[in-house]
C-alpha cells in the first residue's frame, strides 16, 4: 500500500474522477482500491460517489439551438454600443426591481431639480456689501412697478 495515500487524497480522487476506478489516475488506482478495501470510511465515500455518478448519468443534457449563441453575441454587441446617456439613465432609473422602480424613480425625480437648484445657487453666490443690497432693493422695487403698470413712466435717479 502507498504510504502517501490518505483519506483526504481518496476523497479528492472520488470528487474529481467519480466512483469508477477506470477513470482514476493509473499510478494511484491500485493503491486507492486497496485503501478503500481496507477502510470502511473510504467505502462509504465511494458508495456516495457512486450514487452521485448514477444521478448525474440519469440527467439528459440539453443542447442549445443554433441561434442561441448568435443571439447572445448580438445582445452583447448591442449592449456595448449603447450610448453613454442611456447607461447613465439606466443607472439612475433601474428597472431590475419593483421596489426600485416605485421608490427610486420618484426620489430621483424630486431630488434632481433640488440638487440642480442648489448647485446653481451656490455657484451664483458672491460676497456682497451693504451698498450692493441697497442697489438690489431699488432694482427689485423698480421691476415690480414696471411689471404692474407698463404705461407709467418713472423718472428716478439712482445713486451710483
Amino acid at each position: 500500500m502507498n504510504q502517501g495515500l490518505t483519506m483526504s487524497r481518496i476523497e479528492a480522487i472520488l470528487e474529481a474522477y467519480g466512483s469508477d476506478p477506470a477513470r482514476w489516475p493509473e499510478e494511484e488506482r491500485d493503491d486507492a482500491l486497496k485503501f478503500i478495501a481496507d477502510n470502511p470510511q473510504a467505502k462509504v465515500l465511494q458508495s456516495a460517489a457512486e450514487e452521485l455518478d448514477q444521478l448525474l448519468d440519469s440527467v439528459e443534457a440539453v443542447v442549445p439551438g443554433k441561434g442561441v449563441p448568435d443571439s447572445i453575441m448580438a445582445a452583447l454587441a448591442n449592449q456595448s454600443q449603447r450610448e453613454l446617456m442611456d447607461r447613465i439613465l439606466d443607472w439612475l432609473f433601474p428597472v431590475s426591481s419593483l421596489y426600485l422602480t416605485w421608490l427610486w424613480r420618484p426620489a430621483v425625480a424630486v431630488t434632481l431639480p433640488l440638487a440642480l437648484g442648489f448647485v446653481l445657487g451656490v455657484g451664483s453666490v458672491t460676497s456682497a456689501n451693504i451698498n450692493d443690497w441697497e442697489n438690489w432693493e431699488e432694482e427689485i422695487y423698480i421691476s415690480g412697478i414696471s411689471a404692474d403698470d407698463t404705461s407709467l413712466t418713472i423718472d428716478m435717479e439712482l445713486d451710483p
